[in-house]
């Protein structure tokens, strides 16, 4: 067993040098960002509703998330998609995706978020540029553009009135390739952990995407759509016993 060890080492140490990450994670002080290789998952080619489904997730509009964004191209061009509601709708794919405004007031810093219903721990954050739905009036099928630069997650506490970059994940494309599951594919789905330094999870209610472009010009970012995955926190032993006093107060007024 011990004799193992070092061979392990080695293969570990070859990796970077055979195969060039085409995501670079650059997490902010105190935070981890990780990624387990994930690569496309839940791609469906079928379009919506009965294909391209996204799991079920703490950002979907069905669970009371509220979408936000900079602003859309949709309304631009005068056509029913690349819409801020796209962003938690539920549905892969470019007919279900999001793009910035040429007109976006906050770029180069176009962004995309949800609202959540309340605090959650926080513990991964899924986007993509198109996970499905291949329309071949749009791409010619999948479509491949739209998804290079930088992104940085950030999180609220407090409803969005301070937003905490959590670290930024660059997409160079460098080593990208065209197989689902394969290598790192920028177009895909993919999912990353987010955690304090020290593995703790991040409360939060809200998480957002600064994207690197906007407009219709090819370097405006596309988004199909933006997953949360986290748990609602136990409470505390002092809201518990608030809770409880509160129950006997109610039923002594009563009696």
């Amino acid at each position: 067993m011990k004799a193992q060890v070092p061979l392990l080492l080695v293969v570990v140490s070859l990796v970077p040098a055979s195969l060039p990450a085409a995501v670079n994670i650059m997490p902010s002080p105190g935070f981890t960002i990780t990624f387990d290789g994930n690569d496309g998952l839940n791609f469906d080619a079928a379009a919506p509703p009965g294909g391209s489904i996204v799991p079920n997730n703490l950002a979907l509009a069905s669970n009371g998330a509220t979408a936000f964004t900079s602003s859309q191209l949709g309304p631009q061009l005068g056509i029913g998609y690349h819409l801020t509601a796209n962003i938690n709708d539920g549905f892969y794919g470019n007919r279900n995706s999001w793009i910035a405004a040429d007109a976006d007031p906050n770029n180069p810093q176009a962004f995309a978020g949800v609202q959540l219903t309340g605090l959650v721990n926080l513990t991964s954050i899924a986007f993509g540029r198109d996970n499905g739905n291949n329309a071949a009036d749009d791409c010619g099928g999948q479509c491949t553009d739209r998804s290079l630069g930088v992104y940085s997650l950030q999180f609220t506490a407090d409803g969005g009135a301070n937003w905490t970059t959590i670290g930024m994940l660059n997409y160079d494309g460098v080593g990208d390739d065209t197989a689902l599951g394969g290598a790192f594919t920028s177009y895909f789905r993919h999912e990353f952990g987010v955690s304090f330094a020290g593995g703790a999870p991040i409360a939060a209610n809200g998480v957002r995407i600064l994207v690197p472009g906007f407009g219709l010009g090819p370097g405006g970012t596309d988004i199909d759509e933006i997953e949360v995955y986290g748990f609602v926190p136990e409470p505390t032993a002092a809201v518990l016993a608030l809770t409880g006093l509160a129950l006997v107060l109610r039923r002594h007024r009563r009696s």
